[in-house]
């Protein structure tokens, strides 16, 4: 080959490694790098106002919220990457959602983590704070690297920030989200009106709502006007039917779309059965829809120009266990305009019309159709300045609850321990080594000696911790479970704590089934941290925050960072439990204070014994509420009510016996021809009495209003015996007017414990405890592991609340 050729080929190489450097580079450019992808925040939580009248993004401590993210590829080509949205929860770590994504146009995703509570230095927009919102989103690509992102007006941006300011919804407010096509604006009256309860009133189009029930956790009560099932995908009414079974008040107004109603998977839950529509303007059927002053009654009717569409709903209509609520005449033929009917743990309320125009027909300052009847809001006394400054001092019930699963016994074996050991020590180094080395005359290797107890003493502190720390892992539990007399099936709220004795990550989950944690990943309960607000602790927080992630469609938490030190969830759950309460209560022919007959029985079949029962039955003119006492009903034992009402008598005649003098004098002063009242039980008002002294010892009865009373609580019962009664009945009048003598109490949590509401004349409430295991266990594996590498983690320590409904005949 002539030197020309080898120039000439070696003068081609360098072009031809540039050709082939140049397609190896554009090869390696991944094609989302070509992407033009331009994204924004929809909303985090949900649109809307509180108390105060304060506008924003709406989301709840401790609570899933939904963050909707838009994303709009402008290119042909397809961009797939991860969208992740952060939080951090009550230790300091930080908890992660995310989703794979895959874009070519215009799409929408739904994010879901557990609002995080609020940090020194940075703020919360709204509620009082002022600063940067929470909740960025990050876009990776599949390199998980960040991809090229632009905003709305094609500026470059590193991450997506919400659209307008986030509120963090007040501790114990009323969440209201109405998901209406037409909004209904009567709710915005709410916020404007003086000493009410705290309430959000939230909205979403339904064509926005969330496809996992996680995104409506953070509402209490969702309002539906004009409901149509048809204009919801199927997994968006999955997730509002598993909603209101899991505690959910979903109301509805119903009228020209009755039929899609019906026929849909709500149809079976609805308080009645609807046939058609009529319309009206006949005052004789609008009556109870009308106010009560005739002449505002005179000139709003006259302004209408159309009748009132409706569905007809009379008493035959109804179901068995549903309970006409306006108007709650017991009359056969009349217009039933609002039902409400039990789901679960959650309620229905039927509006036979649709809300926009029935409210219509009252003046637009009349609010109490909508506040009363419909919401249950309380009015809250206004509170002096002393109070709204924090200076009068405030029990937290639900500290109580999460003080069950913050394992105290073992941090007292830590304290103990680490007391003696001192002690120990000084001892030792002090009088043993000291005293042998004069003995020997040694002294001069005195600081041998100490060196040498000193490194004994350090590997029996690490065996004693890590003894310590084996003794004490494991689960704590406090669990609520809620079902109907009868029924297998139940709804549970537990809290759990929970140690390891190593540093470890864990992926964690509650599923439907725990023999079988696999089966139904897509019914599993939903699985959070539990918030700073509801736990014992000082609020301090790791020094090394570790990041873990929720993934609330499958109900879980992976990677969970486990110290050897607590750290504790929430979890709801729903799914069958191993037995059953069986009941029949009777009210007798005649009236009495003793509302239920003697033929009345209750049967434990849950297959676990029950302390600390009551029964809760309110009068059939709905007056008051009589409490029964069951100090104790083993598994498989019935018992009859007139043994039941026996022992409360005994036991009231063995107190007044007991009082001696006192009683003795009144008896004394009293006429002959007096007879001795006839026995009655105690109403609801003198257990919570109790119930108030027992957390508080604030007692709201005077020393002869205690005598004079009945003993409902037990003695020497927990502090969560009486926390969980008092989180039962919080929203009940009777308790509102025990505060007294500047006493507060308040929860940070708990909200869904409430079941007053389910006390009518119809339907009496059971309530027992048990210290063994609860029908749900919480699962772990090791992170990355299978399905069926799920394992249950049976608790070292337990309470169990059990409440049922027993329909009252």
């Amino acid at each position: 080959m002539t030197e020309r050729g080898w120039r000439t080929e070696g003068a081609a190489i360098p072009r031809v490694m540039a050709i082939l450097g140049a397609c190896v580079a554009l090869g390696s450019v991944s094609p989302a790098a070509a992407v033009h992808l331009r994204g924004q925040i929809v909303r985090t939580g949900y649109p809307g106002s509180g108390t105060g009248q304060l506008n924003g993004d709406i989301y709840r401590l401790g609570r899933y919220a939904p963050v909707l993210v838009e994303l709009t590829n402008d290119d042909g080509d397809q961009f797939e990457g991860t969208i992740t949205v952060h939080q951090t929860d009550g230790d300091g770590d930080e908890v992660v959602a995310s989703q794979e994504v895959a874009v070519r146009g215009l799409r929408r995703f739904h994010l879901y983590v557990p609002g995080g509570p609020l940090k020194e230095g940075s703020f919360v927009r709204g509620m009082g704070y002022d600063g940067p919102a929470p909740f960025l989103v990050r876009v990776f690509d599949r390199q998980d690297r960040l991809a090229r992102l632009y905003d709305d007006k094609g500026d470059p941006v590193k991450e997506l920030m919400p659209p307008r300011q986030v509120l963090l919804a007040p501790t114990g407010a009323l969440m209201i989200l109405d998901i209406s096509q037409r909004p209904v604006n009567q709710l915005d009256r709410l916020t404007k009106l003086q000493n009410l309860q705290d309430h959000a009133v939230m909205r979403c189009s339904p064509k926005d709502l969330p496809d996992s029930v996680a995104g409506l956790e953070m509402a209490d009560v969702i309002i539906w006007d004009g409901a149509n099932p048809t204009a919801l995908d199927t997994l968006q009414n999955e997730a509002i039917l598993e909603w209101v079974r899991r505690g959910g008040r979903l109301i509805i107004g119903v009228s020209k779309n009755w039929n899609a109603l019906t026929t849909s998977p709500f149809g079976p839950l609805l308080p009645g059965r609807l046939s058609g529509t009529q319309g009206t303007s006949d005052e004789t059927i609008l009556k109870p829809l009308l106010p009560d002053r005739e002449g505002a009654v005179t000139a709003r009717t006259a302004r209408r120009t159309r009748s009132l569409t409706y569905c007809p709903l009379t008493r035959v209509s109804l179901a068995a266990d549903a309970v006409a609520v306006l108007p709650p005449s017991r009359t056969e033929d009349h217009q039933i305009w609002i039902a409400r009917r039990n789901c679960g743990r959650g309620e229905v309320t039927l509006v036979t019309a649709e809300l926009q125009e029935l409210l219509g027909l009252r003046p637009d300052d009349d609010d109490r159709l909508m506040r009363t009847t419909l919401l249950r809001m309380n009015i809250v006394p206004e509170s002096d300045d002393t109070n709204r400054w924090g200076m009068r001092p405030i029990h937290d019930l639900f500290s109580d609850v999460a003080a069950r699963t913050a394992f105290q016994q073992t941090s007292g074996l830590y304290f103990a321990f680490a007391f003696a050991f001192v002690i120990g020590y000084i001892v030792i180094v002090t009088g043993g080594t000291w005293g042998w080395l004069r003995r020997h005359r040694a002294v001069r290797h005195a600081w041998v000696a100490s060196a040498l107890v000193a490194a004994a003493a350090s590997g029996v502190s690490l065996g004693a911790v890590q003894l310590v720390r084996a003794f004490g892992q494991g689960v704590h539990e406090m669990t609520v479970v809620d079902g109907r007399a009868g029924s297998f099936e139940a709804t549970a709220t537990s809290y759990l704590g929970l140690k390891t004795a190593s540093h470890t990550l864990l992926d964690l989950c509650v599923p439907r089934k725990w023999l079988d944690p696999g089966d139904s990943i897509e019914v599993r309960g939903s699985l959070r941290p539990m918030v700073a607000e509801a736990r014992p602790a000082d609020g301090s927080t790791f020094s090394a925050p570790a990041r873990y992630e929720a993934v609330a469609q499958l109900g879980e938490l992976r990677s969970v960072p486990l110290r050897a030190t607590l750290k504790q969830f929430e979890a709801t759950w729903r799914g069958e439990i191993p037995g059953r309460l069986v009941a029949s209560l009777r009210r007798r022919a005649e009236p009495a204070r003793d509302e239920l007959d003697s033929s009345s029985w209750v049967d434990n079949q849950l297959a676990t014994d029950l302390e600390n029962c009551y029964v809760f039955t309110r009068a059939s003119d709905l007056s008051a509420v009589r409490v029964y006492v069951i100090p104790k009903l083993a598994a498989g034992e019935k018992v009859s009510w007139s043994a039941i009402t026996r022992f409360m008598e005994e036991r009231d005649k063995a107190k007044k016996q007991s009082l001696g003098g006192r009683l003795r004098s009144r008896v004394e002063n009293a006429t002959e021809g007096d007879a001795e009242p006839a026995w009655s039980p105690p109403l609801l008002q003198h257990l919570m009495a109790q119930c108030l002294f027992a957390v508080s010892s604030v007692d709201p009865r005077t020393k002869e209003e205690a005598d004079r009373q009945q003993n409902v609580l037990a003695a020497n019962v927990g502090r969560h015996v009486p926390a969980l009664l008092l989180l039962t009945f919080y929203r009940d009048a009777p308790l509102t007017n025990l505060l007294v003598d500047g006493r507060e109490l308040s929860r940070s949590q708990g909200e869904e414990l409430e079941m007053w509401s389910c006390l009518d004349g119809n339907t009496a409430l059971f309530v027992g405890f048990s210290e063994q295991p609860s029908p749900l266990r919480l699962c772990r594996r090791k992170p990355g592991g299978d399905v069926d590498d799920w394992k249950p983690l049976k608790p070292s320590q337990s309470v169990v609340m059990y409440r049922f409904t027993v329909p009252v005949q």
